[in-house]
């Protein structure tokens, strides 16, 4: 638009023109051919803003037909507000409002200034915005909804930098047995199953305080003491400003996959681990020997003289004997140490963080009780019990062999003892 320039006598008001900030023009009306350049001004703004329109607003620096026809019409029928007129180059569509703000008269001549705006842009953006705001009322629903099914579904609390509980949600009630006001303001120690070995948890709050995420499975107890088992992920959880103000716990209701995995890796007489689950705790303290120097020492029993019993008393008492030499070797460990039914009428037992000395002060432990012990039906029982350390050279299958060797050395130099290689 730069080719179209005022051109009816207005030089003296020019600059004075020129200072308006808004795009406009001026047409001088009631005279002949009064759409010709010589009756119209276009200030500097409106020739800037509005150059990619020329050729419809404006042609040969005169009025485009479209405005033509819009002003004759405002002229004729009075003197509305605004004119809208939609003009189409190519395949743009801009909408341009055209407001006629004033008549005012100049050298005798009547004039009408008139203000230009693009609104395109606008409706456009209204257009956009109505439907960012129904995109938004979509997902806001879909929150609802997401919400509606978490609270259902997935078992959730937040804590405290303490871990008193603050918050808890429906799923969270429903799997332990609570209401909400009974474990707001409560710890979950309150679920905790005694039989959890103290070290769980230590592990589990040197986790979380370092900000970390905490991922782990926990053995719990209902209100009503039904045992259950929860997949638990602990977040920490901040305010706005970064500051840490508790913890938030995520939970997979994971009972019915712990009650397949007993079935499968416990021994369904004596209740303790079988020979196969015992190898998976096996590999992994010697793997962490290797890797953290971690000291772990095994205990391998065998009950003495057991075929006598069952040649004598038969299998149930034999079963009884087993159940009740399971227990007594259960008195005589840590909540930390494992124990396994390796086979038959031997047990084996795995002392994590446990040198030989001690492993051997427990083993003897374990067979005085043993001994000591008296027995329905059968009065004196022996245990006989071989005893080592993990080395830096092991395998499994190396620190099995040694421990298996001291065994039969116990037995061999008149059971009912304990010895160590």
């Amino acid at each position: 638009m730069n080719s179209v320039a005022p051109n009816f006598n207005i030089s003296s008001h020019n600059a004075f023109l020129e200072l308006f900030p808004i795009p406009f023009f001026l047409m001088k009306w009631g005279v002949d051919e009064m759409f010709s350049q010589d009756n119209l001004f276009f200030n500097t703004v409106l020739k800037r803003d509005f150059s990619y329109l020329e050729k419809h607003l404006f042609n040969n620096n005169t009025l485009g037909n479209e405005l033509k026809s819009a002003l004759q019409e405002f002229y004729t029928t009075g003197t509305p507000e605004k004119l809208e007129i939609v003009l189409y180059d190519d395949n743009l569509s801009i909408k341009v409002l055209c407001m006629a703000l004033s008549k005012f008269m100049f050298e005798g001549a009547e004039m009408i200034f008139v203000n230009v705006i693009d609104i395109s842009a606008y409706e456009k953006f209204q257009v956009h915005s109505s439907k960012l705001i129904s995109e938004v009322k979509d997902l806001e629903h879909e929150l609802r909804s997401s919400k509606l099914l978490i609270d259902k579904y997935i078992p959730i609390s937040s804590t405290d930098l303490d871990g008193t509980i603050v918050e808890c949600n429906e799923a969270f009630c429903n799997l332990t047995g609570y209401e909400s006001g009974e474990l707001i303001g409560k710890k979950h120690s309150l679920l905790k199953d005694r039989a959890t070995v103290p070290s769980v948890y230590e592990d589990f709050w040197k986790v979380i305080t370092n900000n970390q995420t905490y991922i782990g499975e926990l053995k719990n107890r209902k209100k009503d003491g039904t045992p259950f088992w929860i997949k638990t992920r602990v977040h920490p959880k901040y305010a706005k400003d970064g500051t840490k103000v508790g913890y938030i716990a995520l939970r997979e209701d994971i009972t019915n996959r712990k009650n397949l995995e007993e079935e499968v890796f416990i021994d369904s007489l004596t209740k303790v681990f079988k020979r196969d689950k015992f190898n998976d705790f096996l590999a992994k303290e010697i793997a962490e020997f290797h890797r953290y120097s971690k000291v772990s020492s095994l205990i391998l029993c065998d009950i003495d003289h057991f075929k006598n019993v069952n040649d004598k008393y038969g299998h149930l008492v034999g079963d009884e004997i087993l159940i009740d030499v399971t227990n007594e070797i259960k008195n005589s460990l840590r909540e930390s140490d494992v124990l396994a039914r390796w086979g038959g009428e031997e047990f084996i037992v795995l002392l994590p963080n446990t040198s030989e000395k001690n492993a051997l002060n427990v083993a003897n432990k374990i067979v005085k009780s043993i001994a000591e012990k008296r027995f329905n039906t059968v009065e004196n029982i022996t245990l006989s019990c071989g005893v080592s350390e993990v080395s830096p050279n092991d395998t499994l299958n190396i620190w099995f062999k040694r421990v298996d060797d001291a065994l039969y050395h116990a037995k061999d130099t008149g059971r009912n003892r304990a010895v160590y290689m």
